[in-house]
């Protein structure tokens, strides 16, 4: 869904440190985060050809976002 919206790329985050599933789908982790107190890593995946994936995810650096 996310391709055929030209989504360039997902972004998420995970308790998981090792990436868990999301690393087995190729998505790379970016940063180590803390969450609502709990310690999260965040993760990235380019969907389209040219697609920066090394952008910073905006929700990784926001101040207001409790991380």
């Amino acid at each position: 869904m996310a391709r055929q919206r030209s989504i360039p790329t997902l972004h998420l985050q995970t308790e998981r440190m090792n990436g868990g599933i999301y690393a087995q789908e190729r998505f790379a982790p970016v940063a180590h985060i803390e969450h609502r107190g709990r310690a999260a890593l965040g993760m990235v995946k380019a969907l389209l050809p040219g697609a920066d994936a090394q952008a910073p995810c905006t929700i990784c650096t926001r101040k207001d976002a409790g991380f």
